[in-house]
């Protein structure tokens, strides 16, 4: 299985970049929680964009794979990242995503995703679409788009056929979208 770390978004809600901030009493920064918590995987590719791409580098260091954007798919949200990392393989392949934007996430929840395939995590009356195991292709997902579909919900779906793995509401599922700490460099 190959783990894809949602990491280029714009962050505009937040005021600055999700991806490497590390908020106060967390260890690590998102980017790099989201990484630790991918231990089922044999690869990691990092969904980067150009702003953060250096960052994400220093701070993970060598034997994560980080990407930005194909140009064709720049600025096209989660697709376009799952567009990107697809790339890299050929045929069919498994593959667990996460984003950095749900940093209370356990590893104990991530491994429950990673047991279960074709599965997209749900809460009561809420899917995360970003927290998600599938299996597809490159080219199943460059077909998906030559639709101009670029809803991920549809693509999770409809496309890769997952079904919701149901778990309690908690603040694990508590989307970082705004900015509520200090500022930690």
């Amino acid at each position: 299985m190959i783990g894809i770390v949602l990491a280029g978004g714009q962050s505009l809600r937040f005021g600055r970049d999700k991806a490497t901030c590390q908020l106060p009493g967390q260890k690590y920064s998102n980017v790099q929680l989201a990484v630790n918590k991918l231990s089922a995987c044999e690869q990691i590719i990092v969904c980067a964009n150009r702003a953060n791409q250096g960052k994400i580098k220093s701070q993970l260091g060598s034997g994560i794979t980080i990407v930005c954007d194909l140009a064709e798919y720049a600025n096209h949200g989660p697709l376009a990242a799952i567009a990107t990392a697809t790339s890299l393989r050929t045929g069919d392949v498994d593959y667990q995503m996460l984003p950095v934007d749900y940093p209370n996430l356990t590893p104990a929840t991530v491994n429950r995703i990673a047991d279960q395939p074709n599965t997209v995590a749900a809460t009561v009356g809420h899917a995360h679409y970003t927290i998600a195991h599938f299996r597809c292709s490159h080219r199943q997902v460059v077909n998906w788009l030559a639709h101009g579909d670029w809803r991920l919900r549809h693509f999770i779906i409809d496309c890769c056929h997952c079904q919701p793995l149901l778990f309690p509401d908690s603040h694990e599922f508590i989307n970082l979208n705004y900015d509520q700490g200090e500022h930690i460099p």
